[in-house]
């Protein structure tokens, strides 16, 4: 629980899951070893000294695919993050991708166990993401009279306003910070889904079980389909009536783990494509003294792509080098680095008892992951050759990065599995992007945090495709020329333009650099949508292409000059509020003489000409709002006293709203709110 199930927190801190627990791991490990499942059982090793060692290593490969897939994000309920035209469709519940989960059906063989697709069904998720903002639980549910179709979520409204009339908050779903369902229009996911009838097969588990298929053979082995039949089951569960049983189940606990076994019994344990079969290669994996990552690498492509060698026509796994990673650090937390020796075994068994010895499971603390070097380099490659470690011990994926440092004074650089480390032979191609986003503390620390985990990202999810032998990253600066952010219409925001260093052959054609600084910047976009870098210090953060050429000036954004030598920061505030203060002088001193004038003449009230009517009309709406400004003022003198001197931030930027939009009522001209 405090080693291995670990999520990672919207400040990026790493604590134990409250979603997967060893005990409910052990419970469901007990269930799916012993009780047979189409004529399957979890594999936990051999009965011969030792033996325990292969059931070990099987364990420790599912644990590592499941702490990618949902305990790092302690999930387990898919998320929505299938983003289309910068929203998240309600209708991802039907499927991701462009896929369809209702439509993940059985081979004709097997086609009696898959469930019923029930158009009236309602269910909603019990999980979701954490970030800023992040989509509301995925639900499913019939169309209505009503609402006939579904919309987004807009993950950038500002849902806190207390001050509004009438009051709104943030009430979808607990510790919700931003964000709201919008049915105005029907809004398509990748797949062209706008309702989500019958849409109730979304992932679910430690390794997100999927499908009418998948959960019908578990209700048709396991659940209430065998009790129907007199057949033996374990659970009295009918999980195609209720397949959100796995994960919301305070009964079986261990459901959510046991989904998770039963496709790893189903597909992992039984593979054999290409002449690799999974229990020879995990056995060559134990019998050779388990080094390298070629056995985990395979087993991630199993798991991710359906196959033991991607690409395999669906794209490069997602996340790699973490996946191995894990891996390792399971191994390391089973055998605390001793590993008992092994004769070759003839023949494997699915049949052997549970194992439980002692001490099994103690190990000193993991290993701390690479740092990522906060020195700023910009679009440079490092001098001489870089220490690449220790040469792999078995065949090098081409399709990973590695890392590798030279010292702490130099910036941290990712390699190819099989280049050799000198830079004789690569050209160097500077990658720019940019990004915009309202931090909480230091700009310095921000950035480089942004930097650290953009490279993680890449090197979890980059080929070496395309020519590229590797990625250095390079300074990341403040955008000057453009001042103000163009992504967001509230205060703090701050435009970054990000340099990394590209590693080409030096045979590379130009177009092929071209796809390979694309995929660099997707790969960062998707992260950035995902809400992988939002924490206690970047409060929010959205992708901005170099390319973009939307430069509209939005209101109330801060422009972000060189900081001076006190560290002030020049608001645009005053400024307008000094002049809506004059112009309101100018007015009333005008309709005060008016009246006084005609006070004098004796005219009365009902003579008054229309156009002075509309006058004092705007007057007193210009009162009301003053009224309100004098509030905001007080919120902004607060905000400059509390502020960094790197940036003018507030601490929910939302707060702002209130104070934006009554300076329409109090234009001035352009030229007078330049400072």
């Amino acid at each position: 629980d405090n080693k291995l199930f670990l999520y990672q927190t919207p400040s990026s801190q790493w604590e134990p899951s409250t979603v997967y627990r060893y005990d409910d791991f052990l419970e469901s490990l007990k269930v799916m070893s012993t009780t047979p499942v189409a004529n399957k059982k979890f594999y936990i090793g051999e009965d011969v000294t030792n033996g325990h060692v292969y059931g070990m290593v099987n364990i420790a490969a599912f644990l590592a695919q499941s702490m990618k897939e949902t305990i790092k994000y302690d999930a387990c309920d898919e998320n929505s993050w299938d983003l289309v035209g910068g929203k998240y469709p309600l209708s991802n519940a039907c499927g991701q991708l462009g896929q369809s989960y209702q439509d993940y059906h059985c081979s004709e063989e097997e086609k009696h166990m898959e469930c019923p697709v029930d158009p009236n069904m309602s269910i909603t998720a019990v999980t979701h993401a954490k970030w800023y903002g992040a989509p509301a639980p995925l639900y499913c549910g019939p169309k209505t009279d009503e609402q006939p179709f579904t919309g987004f979520w807009d993950h950038s409204y500002s849902c806190d306003r207390s001050w509004a009339n009438p009051p709104e908050s943030c009430d979808v779903y607990e510790d919700q910070k931003a964000g709201q369902f919008d049915h105005s229009k029907p809004y398509a996911n990748t797949a062209g889904r706008t309702d989500v009838e019958g849409c109730c097969w979304w992932g679910r588990g430690v390794i997100q079980t999927t499908g009418v298929c998948n959960f019908g053979k578990l209700n048709y082995y396991l659940g209430a389909r065998a009790a129907e039949e007199g057949r033996p089951y374990k659970y009295d569960i009918d999980f195609c009536k209720d397949p959100e049983q796995i994960c919301s189940s305070t009964r079986y606990k261990e459901l959510k783990w046991v989904a998770g076994m039963f496709y790893w019994m189903e597909s992992v344990q039984t593979y054999n494509e290409g002449g690799w079969r999974y229990m020879d290669e995990l056995a060559k994996f134990v019998e050779g003294g388990m080094q390298g990552t070629a056995f985990i690498d395979a087993v991630s492509g199993i798991v991710n792509r359906g196959c033991h060698n991607p690409p395999c026509g669906t794209g490069a796994v997602d996340g790699t080098y973490e996946r191995s990673q894990n891996f390792k650090k399971v191994l390391e937390t089973f055998f605390a680095g001793n590993m008992p020796e092994l004769s070759p075994l003839d023949s494997y068994s699915y049949n052997s008892p549970i194992t439980t010895t002692a001490g099994m499971f103690s190990s000193p603390e993991p290993k701390p992951e690479p740092s990522v070097s906060n020195s700023a380099v910009a679009s440079s490659v490092v001098a001489g050759p870089i220490e690449v470690g220790d040469p792999p011990q078995s065949q090098p994926s081409s399709t990973n990065l590695q890392v590798a440092n030279s010292g702490s004074s130099s910036p941290t650089t990712y390699l190819c599995d099989e280049h050799g480390g000198l830079f004789s032979d690569l050209t160097p191609v500077d990658i720019k992007f940019r990004y915009e986003f309202v931090i909480s503390h230091s700009l310095d620390d921000a950035l480089v945090e942004v930097k650290r985990e953009a490279m993680y990202s890449l090197t979890d999810s980059l080929g070496c495709t395309f020519g590229l032998i590797g990625i250095q990253e390079g300074i990341d600066v403040i955008d000057t020329e453009k001042e103000t952010c163009t992504k967001a219409s509230f205060s703090g925001c701050i435009p970054i333009i990000s340099h990394f260093t590209g590693l080409f052959s030096s045979t590379t054609s130009a177009d092929d650099v071209l796809k390979a600084k694309e995929q660099i910047a997707s790969i960062i976009q998707q992260g950035m949508l995902e809400g992988r870098y939002n924490s206690d210090q970047i409060r929010w953060i959205v992708f901005n292409s170099e390319l973009d050429q939307d430069t509209t000036r939005l209101e109330s954004v801060y422009i972000m000059p060189q900081q001076s030598s006190n560290g002030s920061v020049w608001v645009p505030v005053a400024s307008t509020l000094s002049c809506a203060l004059i112009v309101g002088i100018i007015i009333c001193l005008f309709l005060l003489v008016k009246e006084m004038k005609k006070s004098d003449r004796g005219i009365s009230s009902d003579q008054v000409l229309p156009a002075t009517q509309s006058v004092v009309q705007k007057l007193v709406e210009t009162k009301k709002h003053s009224s309100q400004e004098s509030s905001c003022s007080s919120l902004e003198s607060e905000v400059s006293a509390t502020a960094s001197p790197e940036v003018m931030h507030l601490q929910e930027s939302q707060d702002m709203d209130a104070c934006v939009h009554p300076r329409k009522y109090l234009q001035c001209d352009d030229q007078q709110q330049e400072p």
